[in-house]
């Protein structure tokens, strides 16, 4: 996806999480991406951080 369709489709996964009042697990290695989350949990050297 391009990067404004890749906002839209991800700001309306988060208001149906949200929403709902469910989680969702993200995996990215994208930072712009994870500043969106209410948690973010980094691997560093095989340390969760």
């Amino acid at each position: 996806l391009d990067e404004s369709t890749a906002d839209k489709v991800f700001a309306e996964f988060l208001n149906l999480v949200r929403g709902e009042g469910s989680a969702a697990l993200i995996a990215t290695h994208n930072e712009r991406l994870a500043e969106r989350m209410d948690r973010v949990v980094r691997l560093h050297d095989g340390v969760l951080e």
